[in-house]
Order: structure tokens, then C-alpha cells, then sequence
């Protein structure tokens, strides 16, 4: 809502009404009304209230297969252990990446610059698509065009590809390298969750997509094979594991994505 909107409804009751001014902000996305104080007239017709359940047994057996009380906290505790690995594992491969970008010297050609940022435009369009927002549509309400984006974001894409040919090399030395049946399992699985989302799925199947997938892929494999050589070398932190050496592939949430450099 408009900054201080909500505040004016504080300490009404249902059936009340109440007139009010909100002056819109500067940058308001609609210009006829940015800046400007606008007048409103609220009536409350509902009023609602959390109100939650024991948490007893009962509860416990209405979220699933569980027998009691007991059952359920121990399976959010595992859940909640599980979590805090994942992050511990996925922060570090954040001060791989960083450490080894570091500590390279790399030329950066513009053109591999360029392509980064259609990548990165990409994804943007993916995550819009995975909202059902369209490209076009969220660039006429943030007022902003396509080389504005390119502008935006191009110091972002310049270490991306300082983060991807360091990690290249690293993959080539390693021998690393994803096969087409890893890019189609990753397909398939991206398919599935984007049912409904045509234009997403139409991505992942393009040679555009499956070009992005892979080189995602082997990006994680690559840190995965340093963070997995590191622990070996300090087996103090060997519970460190992937989710998957746990033996927990049959729990929510067991696969691991990608890891994209900035958000692993």
C-alpha cells in the first residue's frame, strides 16, 4: 500500500468509516499521482484475527503421517538441522567463489560481457515468467527499457564472467563436464515444476536454455568438487555433507539446485 495508507485504519472497528489524505511518493510509479496528496474514504467491512489450534496430538496427526506430538517436532527439528546445513554448505561455496575470483588475474573480453548480460536478462524473463508477470509489462511499470537494464546491470555481469572463466579453467583442469543426460533430467525437472508456464518451458527447451542449464550445472559441480576435496582435507567439518549423502532422498526438499554465483 501507499506509505502511511495502513497506518490511518489502526484502531478502526467493522462498520466504521473514516476519510483520510496520503500523499503518494515522488517516485510513484504513476506519474499523475506521484507526489500528490489524494483523498480517501475507507469503510471496514471484515476484521479477522489469527486464531490457532492446540498443538496437540491431534494437530500433529492433521499435518500428516505422524503419530503424535512428539513425531511432528522431531521431524521440523530434523528439517530445521538439515536447513542450517545447506546454508552453512551454500555460504561457503559463496567464499569459494569469491576467494578464487580473488586471487585470479583474468582478461575480461566485452563480448563475453555481452552475452553475460543477455543471461542475465533471461533470467530475469524466467523469473518474471515464473510469476506470470510479463517482460514487457515490468519494464513500462518500473519505467525503465532494455539498455537501461543492460546499464544496470553490467558491472554484475562483468564479475559473473570473472566468476565463470575462473571456474571454467578450474572445470577444465578437473576434467569436469555434464552430459546431455544431466541437462535433460534438468529439463525435465524444471518442466515440471514451470506446468502451466508455456513460455518458461519453451526456454528451457531452447538451445538457450539447455546452453544456460549446463553451463549451470557444471558450475556446481566444479565448487561442489572443491568444497568436497576441502572437507576430506579437514574432517572436523565432515558432517558438512550434501543433503543427498545423508541418505535423505526421501524427504521434502532432498535435491540440490544449481549453484548461481551470488545466490548459492
Amino acid at each position: 500500500m501507499v506509505p502511511g495508507f495502513e497506518a490511518n485504519l489502526i484502531g478502526m472497528a467493522e462498520d466504521e468509516e473514516r476519510s483520510f489524505s496520503v500523499t503518494f511518493p515522488d517516485d510513484y510509479g504513476q506519474a499523475e499521482l506521484a507526489g500528490k496528496g489524494v483523498e480517501f474514504r475507507v469503510r471496514l467491512l471484515e476484521l479477522r484475527h489469527k486464531s490457532l489450534p492446540p498443538a496437540d496430538d491431534d494437530f500433529a496427526r492433521s499435518m500428516g503421517s505422524y503419530a503424535d506430538l512428539a513425531g511432528l517436532r522431531a521431524e521440523i527439528g530434523h528439517r530445521l538441522e538439515r536447513s542450517a546445513r545447506d546454508r552453512a554448505r551454500h555460504a561457503f561455496a559463496d567464499r569459494i567463489i569469491e576467494f578464487a575470483t580473488a586471487n585470479a588475474t583474468v582478461d575480461v573480453p566485452e563480448l563475453l560481457v555481452d552475452r553475460e548480460l543477455e543471461v542475465m536478462i533471461d533470467e530475469l524473463k524466467v523469473r518474471l515468467a515464473e510469476q506470470g508477470i510479463a517482460y514487457e509489462e515490468y519494464l513500462r511499470v518500473t519505467q525503465r527499457d532494455e539498455d537501461a537494464l543492460r546499464v544496470e546491470y553490467r558491472d554484475q555481469a562483468q564479475h559473473r564472467v570473472t566468476v565463470l572463466l575462473v571456474l571454467g579453467a578450474i572445470a577444465e583442469k578437473e576434467g569436469i563436464e555434464v552430459d546431455d543426460a544431466a541437462v535433460d533430467a534438468e529439463i525435465e525437472r524444471g518442466s515440471r515444476s514451470a506446468e502451466g508456464n508455456p513460455r518458461l518451458v519453451e526456454y528451457l527447451s531452447s538451445e538457450r536454455g539447455r546452453s544456460y542449464l549446463r553451463s549451470q550445472l557444471r558450475r556446481t559441480q566444479t565448487v561442489e568438487t572443491l568444497i568436497d576435496r576441502w572437507i576430506e582435507q579437514h574432517p572436523e567439518f565432515a558432517h558438512v555433507r550434501h543433503i543427498e549423502d545423508h541418505g535423505d532422498e526421501a524427504h521434502e526438499g532432498a535435491s540440490r539446485p544449481p549453484v548461481t554465483e551470488g545466490t548459492t
